[in-house]
């Protein structure tokens, strides 16, 4: 079994947790900024982007698995005090090797100042030629979206750059997501694989439409959530070459990385 992780927070999780992970097949991930705190200053958050590039790599490397990063500012860690004189040291962090896209964005209080954080990002990442993790939220997730996706267009980033997680994929959102050629990290548990939803789902996706991914330390994400998607997706019958796609190949090209 072969598996990439597209949104791992592995800062949050133990070492065990990591062993695990590799232990039932994840050989890469994208080991992405988040929220663990509100920053003071901008030195504060550069220091947590620092540990993430040094020591979660040291980390994954440690138990085998391919470590890549996504870096950006969330709202929720954005520092308290003025942070013009962050936006450089981003950008030059942001040209490290192993970082293969901007994230986690997010939007929580859908005012304007957390848009206009987002859409500088969006403009740095048409301007770097990266893509974009962006973690939806759970109310209103649909309107959210066509805001960003606005910004997005504003900011000259194509939506097939965009990257979704906290996805809970109603009609109107999937539809929304196919039509603007948007990506979809998806957590499915094995109730969900066998319910009637999944079935729903599956005749309405293409194979290049989402990545599989444990969601490891963002909210119910487990270490064993991708391999019992696969092994239950391969029991009901799935193409293997769908499998593939979703497990690791989708992931792959989004970021432009070789497995």
């Amino acid at each position: 079994m072969r598996l990439f992780d597209p949104y791992l927070r592995s800062d949050v999780r133990s070492d065990k947790d990591l062993e695990n992970l590799a232990y039932f097949g994840t050989q890469g991930a994208v080991v992405c900024a988040h929220d663990p705190s509100r920053f003071e200053c901008s030195d504060d958050l550069l220091a947590y982007f620092e540990h993430l590039l040094v020591a979660e790599s040291a980390r994954l490397r440690q138990v085998g698995i391919q470590c890549h990063h996504a870096l950006g500012v969330n709202p929720r860690s954005a520092p308290r005090r003025a942070f013009h004189e962050l936006w450089p040291e981003l950008e030059s962090m942001l040209g490290e090797p192993s970082v293969v896209a901007i994230g986690e964005l997010a939007i929580d209080s859908a005012d304007s100042w957390e848009y206009g954080l987002v859409e500088h990002q969006l403009r740095l990442a048409a301007r770097l030629g990266l893509p974009v993790i962006l973690r939806l939220p759970s109310l209103k997730p649909l309107a959210v979206l066509k805001q960003v996706v606005h910004c997005a267009k504003r900011s000259g980033l194509a939506t097939s750059k965009l990257m979704l997680t906290n996805v809970v994929l109603d009609a109107p959102l999937r539809a929304f997501v196919q039509s603007n050629t948007i990506v979809c990290a998806l957590r499915m548990d094995s109730e969900f694989l066998s319910g009637a939803a999944w079935s729903r789902l599956q005749r309405r996706l293409t194979k290049h439409d989402l990545c599989l991914t444990h969601a490891l330390g963002d909210g119910m994400g487990d270490v064993l959530s991708m391999s019992r998607a696969v092994l239950a997706l391969t029991e009901q019958g799935l193409d293997e070459t769908s499998i593939d796609w979703w497990s690791h190949g989708n992931a792959l090209s989004f970021f432009g990385v070789e497995g």
